[in-house]
């Protein structure tokens, strides 16, 4: 149980690293919004890239203890 807890910790991390590209590229280039989708914009603020690593950090404590 502990190897899945860590192995999604870790996705979840890419995942947020990934996000957080997407947020400051949309930030330091406000010409690219036009190239995600609407509905991602949300998901891709920094309020959300937080709680991803916040989530990832969790999960590989988790997964460590």
């Amino acid at each position: 149980m502990a190897e899945l807890l860590v192995s999604l910790g870790v996705f979840t991390l890419l995942f947020a690293v990934s996000a957080l590209f997407l947020f400051l590229l949309n930030y330091l280039f406000p010409s690219t919004k036009n190239l995600l989708p609407s509905g991602w914009v949300q998901w891709m603020s920094f309020r959300f890239v937080s709680y991803y690593f916040l989530a990832a950090v969790v999960l590989i404590y988790l997964g460590m203890a």
